[in-house]
Formats: structure tokens, sequence, C-alpha cells
């Protein structure tokens, strides 16, 4: 780095710390779903082992502490998260796991603090951190465009795609494509500041690793993570501007903002789904159709029941008669004494030609009728393959009365008609405005320790009436969720130390030379990343973005006592 970053002492870490250390900056993003050790209830991933090393290795030669004004307020949040798990009325083990992964993050940022505090140049390290997002970057790219030898490598990182509506969304490494979103946010400002800080070959590599993780963000078709990276690009600019030190950013700065808003209009102007994901906050309104059928026939058993049915798009989206998750109608036979569905094939027809919304199209079709004499439902419903049927995002269906008589001659059936592919019986989308509705309902029953950490998934569904809910879901908010999990200790001495650390961190961009406020704004600019994406999501459960916040905050304070030091030893 700069002169005002030259170590104050020599080197005192081995080399395998900060070996250790780079493994686990390119890890990050690399969290092989399937435990790599397993020790009877513990379940260990490649990155927490890797973490778990680094630890050990930082901390085994007594390192120096610098006690800070944060260490308190830390302290206060991870004891309120502990003594919340402790006394949670449910899930206890859940919720103590999840204080002690909080922990776990504490205990990284002091290691990541002590070993770039003690190390004559931070540029290795951090190129690490950078390389390891444009690498999961690079291979959402190749997801996205549909590169066929990635199949067999994808599932070591999630059970499925991310998709929206049948749209699939860039998520590389991670689990889901919103935390993909959340760690390139945090990433690019180092990116942004090695750029700043670099020439020649180093800053075109470092501006080409900005420009690459804007447009991932937008293949994420995250509006939250769009909006962070032009707010972290507007801060970043704006310090550009106002202070001649951070002059460098104003360019990275510029080429995230442009990357995010020319992906996104590109994609809103090719696809219509991506239009309609811009403007929704999830897919509820996305489904709708209306029915026009017969309202009985009668046929003998073994014909074939021929019918005109005519749908209309009353959604948001246009219906795409191809591709893997084509829209196409669908029919399955029900009782007709109390609607009970029978345990008979479904049918499917594909769609003439692309239906938009509010347009309507017309189907002759035929279902074959292999049912014994009596009375049954035919019922018709649209649905997206591999997806959903759009009953289940409670669009109505029509039903059919048909009369099964006597024994009848098998005939053939309609061309169109074809065995219909699985199609996922999901869970029901729950709105933003509804978890946190649960959320605070939770947190009023148990206002100052909460329910116990990442209990909120588990419990959510019963304060909103749910027979059954995602217990994947989160509340959608990282304060809100940590407000029903910790409660109020816990939420106030997580604010104050993310607080205090924008403090430090202001203090010593006021007082340093242009390398230390080039770092200074860039770790600040992850971290508020961090910070404001909270306000709409959760990242803290997710090793990836949790290691990546606590690593920031690590690197922020080794800044600032390194800082110290040389600002002590030039007064000396």
């Amino acid at each position: 780095m700069g002169r005002g970053f030259q170590a104050v002492a020599p080197p005192r870490l081995g080399s395998l710390t900060l070996g250790l250390l780079v493994v686990v900056l390119l890890l990050l993003p690399f969290e092989v779903i399937r435990p790599t050790l397993s020790v009877g209830p513990l379940r260990v991933t490649n990155v927490e082992l890797a973490l778990g090393a680094f630890v050990l290795a930082a901390t085994a030669g007594r390192p120096r502490w610098h006690p800070r004004m944060s260490d308190g307020a830390l302290a206060l949040f991870l004891g309120a998260a502990l003594l919340s798990a402790l006394v949670a009325p449910a899930y206890r083990p859940e919720a103590l796991k999840f204080a002690l992964r909080l922990a776990a993050g504490a205990a990284f940022m002091g290691a990541v603090a002590v070993c770039l505090r003690e190390t004559c140049s931070w540029r290795p390290f951090l190129w690490a951190a950078v390389a390891g997002g444009v690498a999961s970057a690079l291979l959402g790219l190749g997801e996205v465009a549909g590169w066929s030898f990635l199949e067999p490598w994808l599932p070591a990182f999630k059970e499925s795609p991310s998709r929206v509506g049948g749209t699939l969304r860039l998520s590389g490494s991670f689990q889901y494509a919103t935390i993909a979103s959340a760690y390139f946010e945090m990433v690019w400002p180092l990116a942004a500041v090695l750029a700043a800080s670099g020439r020649g070959r180093e800053r075109a590599a470092a501006l080409g690793a900005v420009g690459l993780l804007g447009v991932a963000v937008a293949l994420t078709l995250t509006r939250s993570g769009a909006a962070t990276v032009l707010l972290t690009a507007l801060v970043l600019g704006g310090g550009a501007v106002a202070d001649r030190r951070l002059r460098p950013l104003a360019v990275p700065a510029t080429v995230a903002a442009a990357s995010v808003v020319a992906a996104t209009a590109l994609l809103a102007w090719s696809a219509p789904a991506v239009r309609a994901r811009l403007v929704t906050e999830n897919d509820l309104t996305w489904y709708g159709a209306r029915y026009t059928v017969p309202a009985a026939v009668r046929v003998r058993a073994g014909d074939v029941v021929t019918v005109t049915v005519e749908v209309e798009n009353t959604g948001a989206v246009t219906w795409t008669p191809e591709g893997e998750t084509a829209f196409a109608l669908g029919a399955y036979w029900r009782r007709a004494e109390d609607g009970a569905t029978l345990d008979v094939p479904h049918v499917e027809w594909p769609l003439p030609r692309p239906v938009p919304p509010g347009e309507r199209v017309r189907l002759r079709v035929a279902v074959p009728v292999a049912l014994p004499p009596g009375t049954y439902r035919l019922t018709w419903g649209m649905l997206q393959r591999q997806i959903l049927w759009f009953r289940h995002r409670g669009v109505p269906e029509a039903t059919t009365l048909v009369e099964v008589e006597g024994e009848g001659h098998a005939e053939p059936v309609h061309p169109d008609a074809r065995p219909p592919e699985p199609v996922p019986t999901t869970p029901p989308t729950v709105s933003r405005r509804d978890l946190w509705r649960a959320a605070w309902a939770m947190w009023r029953e148990r206002p100052l320790l909460g329910h116990g950490p990442d209990t909120f998934r588990q419990r959510y569904g019963s304060y909103l009436g749910l027979p059954a809910w995602d217990r994947r879901l989160h509340a959608n908010n990282l304060y809100l969720e940590l407000l029903s999990g910790v409660g109020l200790v816990g939420v106030a001495g997580f604010v104050a130390f993310l607080l205090a650390v924008a403090r430090d961190l202001w203090r010593h961009w006021r007082t340093a030379e242009a390398d230390g406020a080039l770092w200074a704004a860039g770790v600040g600019a992850g971290v508020l990343a961090f910070a404001v994406h909270g306000l709409l999501d959760a990242f803290l459960g997710f090793t990836p973005t949790a290691s990546l916040f606590w690593l920031l905050v690590g690197v922020g304070r080794a800044l600032v006592e390194r800082g110290a030091e040389v600002g002590a030893a030039g007064g000396r």
C-alpha cells in the first residue's frame, strides 16, 4: 500500500496463516451444500472448515488485541443472542447453533484484523477476495448462458437454480440469487479501491472486475441489489467529487453504476418477465387466468371428452409456448362429491402461440376418460412447466361436470395431448409486508430477548395462519429478523456495533493520507451495502455473506489500528 500504511514492525505471522487467509477469501463464494466433515450432529462445510483453520492459526501466537468501543456493543449483541437461544421457547438447538455461528463470525473478524494489522501488504489478500467474487460471477454468467458443461458442477452449491416466473436468475455458486447479489454488492467496492490505487494492467483488471460484478448483480434480478450498487456508487462518486484524495474512485464508481443500469435496461428491453420483475415484489400478480369451459358434458366410459376451452391471460407476463418452462393448459380429475383429486395423471396441451396479458386463446382439446361410470369434476387450470400450477398463486380454476355412463370404446387421444411433465407443489408465496407483520408480532410477544436467533423461518407461518410455509424464508429485513429473534437488547447491540464501526472508519478517513482514505471509503461502502440491503433482506444466516461482512469489519479494524500505529510512530 501507500506510504501511510507501511508496517511499523516486521511481519510476525507465519506463511501458513497468510496462506490460509488467501484460501478462505477464494473459497468464500464456493460453499458446498454437503458437509465436508460430520461428527455426530455437527456438520461442517468446506468454507467453515477453512474459516476455523484460519482463526486457529491466526490466534495461536497470542496476538496483541487493541480494545475498541465497538467491542462492548459486539459483546452485548453476542451475549443477547446466546441468552436468547438458551431461553428460546422452541427450536432451541437451531437457535444455539446460530448463536455460535455469530460468535464464530466475530472470531473471524478479530483474526482478520490481527492478520492484516501485522502484514506489510494487503493487496494480495484483497485481490483474493475480489477474485473469488469474480469467479462466482463468471460461473453465474455461464449458468445464465446455458453452458451445459457446468450442469454437473452447479448442484454442489445449491439444490436448484433460482427462478422467478420461470426466468432464470444468476446465482453462480450461491444457494440463491439474492445471496449472490449481496456478495457481489459487498465485493465490488474492494475492486474499486484496487482500481483506484493500482496502475496499468492491475487497474484495468480491477475495473473489469467492477464492471463484471455490476452486470452479475443485474442478472440476479434483485431490485434491492441493483439499487444498493447504485447507492454505494453514488456515495463513492460523491466522495470523489468532494475529496481530492478519493478522486481515483470516480472512474470505478461510474463503471459500477453504468454496468448495472445498462445490463438492467437491456434485460428489461429483451425479456417481458424481467420488466414484470422490476415493477413487482414477487410473482403473485404474474399469474392470472379466466376460463370459459362447458358447464357439463356426458360421455361413455373409455371415450374421449372433446371440448373447446377459452382462456384469458389476466396476469402480468406473456404466456410463452416454448422452452423448458413453457406455459400450458392442464386438466385433472376430481371426485364430484367432495372435490378430492383422483389418482389419475393430468393432461397438458401446449399453447398455439404466445398470449400477452389481456389476450385470449382458444384450444380444442380432448381428454381420455379412463374412469368407471359415475359423476366427476374435470378441472381446468393453466400451469408453467417445471414451475407451478396457477392455483399455487391463488388463481381460481374452472370445472366441467362430467357424467360417465356405461361401457364404452377407446378412441385415440387428441394429437396435442401428451403425457404431463412433473409440476412441483410450491409453498404459498408470502409478501414482504406479511413477513414483516409476522416478525413484529413475534417481537411483541417477547420484546427483550425474542424467540431465539434464526427461529423466525420456523415460526412465521403460524402468525399468518398458514397451514404450511417455506421454512427457508427469512423476514426479508435483517433488523426485523433480529428483533424477532434476539429482541430489543440484541438489536440495540448490533446497531450500536455498526455505528461504532462507521464512526471508526469516518474518523480514520478524515485524518488519513490518500491510500488510507481510499481504503476507508471502500471498506465503508462494503459495510454500507450490507446494512442498506439489510432493510429488505437478511444475510447473517448464510456463511458467504455473513463471513464477507465480518471480513470487511475486520479489514476496517486493521485499517484503523494500523493508522493509529503509524501516527504514534510519526509522533515519536
